[in-house]
């Protein structure tokens, strides 16, 4: 090991506080929650490393705080010593949690069972110039009547469905202008609807079912 290297650092269940650079990477071996009144920040340059299956879920109440930057993102990824899409679970936002995702890369999400990498029941989250690849199902999916604010984020291939979608015809997405990479294939307001999905173009702009 170089002098600069950590081994992981395990967690699992109720976290806050800080996960700081110095200890990273972390390992995550069972669910993480952020608990009501709680908040979980996670410093720039941090890389989360997912066992199988597992997730970190934003109860109702909680705030997860995970702001990197351009030249320090944080990394969201499996564990698995061969990664594939749909390798660990989603990071999850319930009806009142609140964060922010900033300058963050987000890969091997979307499987056991789950609809997308990242999933926003809240309407107090921002998900800002933040990367995704190599999803098995949406890369963000909105839920429950929910208005996040999506700015500037990247999809690139493979995302197993849609880049972002609204699962419930009620749900509106402030602020809709998203990056696609120039193999992607949709974003969608709704993936069950017949509204045109802007594939094959660099930019997408997603429209709020009525």
């Amino acid at each position: 090991m170089s002098p600069s290297a950590h081994a992981d650092t395990p967690v699992s269940g109720n976290q806050t506080g800080t996960w700081t650079a110095a200890q990273s990477p972390y390992l995550v071996v069972g669910t993480v929650y952020v608990p009501s009144g709680g908040t979980l920040t996670i410093e720039p340059g941090v890389t989360v490393r997912f066992a199988s299956g597992i997730a970190i879920a934003g109860m109702s109440g909680g705030t997860l705080s995970a702001e990197g930057t351009p030249s320090q993102p944080i990394t969201f990824t499996s564990a698995a010593a061969s990664p594939a899409p749909g390798d660990w679970a989603f990071i999850t936002f319930n009806a009142s949690a609140t964060g922010r995702l900033r300058h963050c890369v987000i890969q091997y999400a979307g499987g056991a069972g789950n609809p997308a990498a990242v999933v926003l029941g809240s309407s107090g989250v921002v998900v800002y110039s933040c990367q995704f690849s190599s999803v098995a199902n949406d890369a963000v999916q909105v839920q429950g009547g929910a208005t996040p604010v999506l700015r500037g984020n990247w999809f690139r291939a493979p995302i197993g469905r849609f880049g972002v979608s609204n699962h419930h015809a009620g749900d509106a997405v402030q602020r809709r202008r998203e990056l696609l990479g120039p193999s992607e294939r949709a974003v969608s307001p709704n993936p069950q609807s017949n509204q045109p999905r802007c594939s094959g173009r660099r930019r997408c702009s997603l429209q709020p079912v009525a």
